[in-house]
């Protein structure tokens, strides 16, 4: 069974994660097209993610984006010794991030609440496309723009390019999740926003529990990256 929740509950339960937990997360995005309004399919494409992912306060999030970025800068330059200035959610969109609590992080222009999340390397997100609510094939989504996880950070001084850095989910994105062992679903409007009094007892959704289901052997590999990476919570 799943309980369903409202926006302001979603908040609460990631704003309560101080240390590093795993997340089974299920988000739906409307992606920015090439051409304006007159691309034909401007504002009817909805991207679908589902992926596991750890989540967690800035101290234990921060070790694992700085050491990531430490054996890119070696990859580079050596195993000299480096300075690695230690990552701080305020480092996020040039200096425009704000800590909330726990897992959760704000853009300080605009008000939107984040996620802080790291998707560790064995573990690969999927990815669907619909449009209208019907699924369509990416090749056939016209002007959608590639992307792509690489990003720098700075270290030592130096901008490098990583494949983990500091990865940010628009907590209005959050269409269901599991986290420690409970499964919720966020209750929508017609327009797709949060809302409802939360709290609700349901049927798990389809699209929800074929990853939660999926989850078992993704954690078990997780779990060894974690025993990788040497987090100290």
């Amino acid at each position: 069974m799943a309980t369903q929740i409202n926006h302001a509950e979603l908040e609460n339960i990631f704003a309560g994660i101080e240390g590093c937990s795993f997340v089974s997360l299920h988000t739906v995005t409307t992606p920015t097209l090439t051409g304006g309004k007159s691309n034909p399919q401007q504002g009817r494409i909805r991207k679908h993610g589902r992926m596991v992912v750890f989540c967690g306060g800035s101290p234990q999030y921060g070790k694992m984006v700085n050491k990531k970025a430490v054996e890119a800068y070696e990859a580079m330059f050596g195993d000299n010794p480096v300075d690695v200035r230690p990552f701080q959610p305020e480092n996020l969109w040039k200096g425009k991030g704000e800590h909330v609590r726990g897992a959760v992080v704000r853009h300080n222009e605009t008000d939107a609440r984040y996620l802080m999340v790291y998707v560790p390397s064995n573990s690969v997100p999927t990815v669907e496309y619909t449009i209208d609510g019907a699924p369509i094939a990416k090749e056939d989504i016209v002007g959608l723009k590639p992307s792509s996880s690489k990003k720098s950070v700075t270290v030592d001084g130096v901008e490098v390019e990583v494949t983990i850095v500091p990865c940010t989910l628009k907590l209005s994105s959050v269409r269901s999740f599991k986290v420690n062992g409970e499964i919720y679903v966020v209750e929508q409007d017609d327009n797709g926003g949060s809302v409802g009094n939360g709290g609700q007892t349901v049927e798990p959704v389809d699209e929800a529990t074929r990853v939660f289901n999926e989850t078992q052997e993704v954690l078990r590999r997780l779990l060894e990256e974690v025993e990788k990476l040497n987090v100290k919570k």
